[in-house]
């Protein structure tokens, strides 16, 4: 309903669907909730129901308490299926914590990689989007850290 694919498009009732599933623990509806109230595109923008969304999500994978780690390196496996929402973080952290926007984007172009190498080349785009970020000055310290932690 969202994007009108052989149906036609009705935000309010793709919204409703989404947020059934959310309610239900789909981490793929929560990340794509967040998606809907990031931006201006869909009419509903809403930035802190957006990141309430993607950190319900992450605390779906990695349990309520995810927030209060030092670092992502125990959630790996987890994380990297859902290289998008790991960006998603990575871009919301950017003005809150260097160190964990780091290491969600980190994380983002390694699963968007994962992807990326078994042809889902629609991910290019965005993996570059997250290489540029990872090029900024504030992770040139961070970047290699955090890689080395993690990986």
């Amino acid at each position: 309903f969202l994007y009108g694919r052989s149906i036609a498009r009705n935000r309010d009732l793709a919204i409703a669907y989404f947020k059934i599933a959310a309610r239900k623990g789909n981490v793929n509806a929560m990340y794509k909730l967040g998606d809907i109230y990031s931006s201006s595109k869909w009419g509903v923008e809403d930035r802190q129901r957006s990141i309430e969304y993607y950190e319900q999500a992450v605390e779906q994978l990695l349990g309520p308490a995810w927030a209060f780690a030092a670092d992502l390196h125990l959630a790996v496996k987890r994380l990297l299926p859902h290289p998008s929402l790991c960006y998603a973080l990575g871009r919301e952290y950017l003005t809150r914590d260097l160190d964990l926007a780091c290491q969600f984007l980190l994380l983002a172009h390694v699963g968007y990689q994962i992807f990326i190498e078994g042809g889902e080349d629609y991910y290019c785009k965005a993996d570059r989007e997250v290489e540029d970020l990872l090029g900024q000055s504030c992770f040139a310290d961070r970047r290699k850290k955090w890689a080395q932690v993690l990986f």
